[in-house]
This record gives structure tokens, sequence and C-alpha cells, in this order.
């Protein structure tokens, strides 16, 4: 993982203040699934799987840069370095997909998991639909939420994450030939919470966009 960010805050009072952020960690660990399907009619798929991933080593590092506005050069770099391991959550899933018709397919799923470390436990759903125009062409759709797991906001602290909860949707469409298929897709979202750019909570809202083109080929 590798997390870069140069950011420049500028204040009502005119003050500025320049900050540098590079992150780099280096994982290893496994991620055991265990995953369990039940078909009870001829068009209904259930499906629930649990994972936990453990990590067996990680290593980072930290080189941060802070420049305020009445320093005369930049200051020396602050380089950390450390390998604590990220305790990360149980995660358990239950989806269930109808198949309406041979041209049309309607999903969903309900995911859970548990706090861990510093983050709180959380709950996501996800719903979607495939339709299939002929042999070659498919329209695909989704929406989805996607809450944060980060705690509220406290104004007599210090350094917190921000937490926003953000809700969204996609839209794509496939081509398929006899041995590949080609999507060409949209992915968006949008929320409303609270941030910690400096001191005090500031009002933040969030909105990302992406487009994907994913392909597939089978021998």
């Amino acid at each position: 993982m590798q997390f870069i960010l140069n950011q420049q805050t500028i204040l009502a009072n005119g003050q500025q203040r320049w900050t540098s952020d590079y992150r780099q960690t280096t994982e290893y660990g496994i991620n055991p699934v265990l995953g369990l399907m039940w078909s009870p009619l001829e068009r209904l798929s259930l499906g629930m799987t649990i994972r936990k991933t453990q990590l067996l080593n990680s290593d980072s590092r930290i080189q941060q840069t802070d420049k305020k506005a009445i320093d005369v050069s930049i200051p020396e770099p602050i380089i950390t370095t450390f390998s604590t391991r990220r305790e990360l959550p149980l995660e358990i899933k239950f989806g269930g997909a109808y198949f309406a018709n041979d041209r049309l397919l309607f999903s969903g799923d309900l995911s859970w998991s548990n706090s861990a470390g510093a983050r709180l436990s959380m709950v996501n759903v996800a719903l979607g639909g495939e339709y299939y125009l002929n042999s070659q062409w498919a329209l695909r759709a989704g929406l989805f939420s996607n809450m944060a797991n980060t705690p509220a906001l406290s104004a007599t602290q210090s350094g917190q994450l921000e937490h926003v909860d953000l809700y969204g949707g996609s839209f794509s469409v496939t081509n398929f030939t006899r041995n590949s298929s080609l999507s060409v897709g949209v992915n968006g979202s949008l929320g409303n919470g609270q941030a910690q750019v400096s001191s005090g909570i500031q009002e933040l809202q969030v909105w990302t966009l992406t487009t994907f083109i994913a392909a597939s080929n089978t021998f």
C-alpha cells in the first residue's frame, strides 16, 4: 500500500500551512474464506461467506513534512518506521440471486464486519440486476452503501479520522464472445459527514466517480 498526500490549508484568518505525507506499507498474511451455497428453488440461489484475514508480517514507513507560512525554508521531514500489524475484522456476508427468466437476474447481499482496533462494526447492503439483451450483450446496474467504520467525531478530541457514510450506484455494459468478455462501466457514490482538518470539526461532503474496463478470457 502506498499513500501520498500534498495539502495546502488556507484558514479564514489568512494563515497558510503546507503538509506532505508519504506512507508505504508491505504486509503478508492469510485470508481463509468459508463459503456455503444453497438453491432451495430452481431459480433461487442463496449463499454465505465468513472470512478473517490474519496478518503474519507488516513493515511501514512514514515520512511527513510540515511547513508553516512563517518558516523561511522547508523543515526536515520526520521519518517513522514500525512493524505493528493491523487487526482486521471478521466479515460475514449473506447473499442471494433470483433468475426471473433466461435474460433477467436480480441479486443482493448483506455484509457485516465486527469492530477491530480503532474501527467500529458496520453493516452494508448491495442490490443489483443483470439483463441480457441477447447472447452477446448484457446490461448491469446496482445500488450500494459504504458506511463509515470510524467513530463519530468529538469536539473535545484532535487528530480524528473523517466520518462519512456513502451511498452509490453502478452501471456497466458487457460484450460476450465465445471465450471472452469485455465490460465498460461507471461507479459513483455520494455522502455527507464530518472531518477534522486542523482544529475544530468541519462539515464534509464526499463524492466519487470511477470509470472502469474489465476483461476476462477462458481457455
